[in-house]
């Protein structure tokens, strides 16, 4: 079982991208963004399990805005549907 790091009063630990491509549980976890920034998330439990730094936001903002126009531009026709104009 992959061992998640430790929560800090309560909070879960703040990491950097280097630490988070790092670690070996990295790769049983998602990024999210939320509302209080990017998040990694435990894919089993839906659990936070840490907080990205400051310094990622910026890497990860380009990183999920690039993502959002691939998935629009490959499901185009999809979108446009549910939007209602289509």
């Amino acid at each position: 079982m992959v061992q998640f790091p430790a929560f800090v009063n309560g909070q879960p630990p703040v990491v950097s991208l280097k630490e988070y491509d790092d670690a070996e549980w990295a790769q049983e976890t998602a990024v999210d963004n939320t509302p209080d920034g990017y998040v990694a998330v435990n894919m089993n439990t839906q659990k936070i399990v840490a907080k990205f730094d400051k310094e990622s936001e910026s890497t990860l903002d380009t990183i999920f805005n690039s993502a959002k126009k691939q998935y629009v531009s490959e499901n185009l026709e999809d979108v446009l549907k549910q939007g209602g104009k289509k």
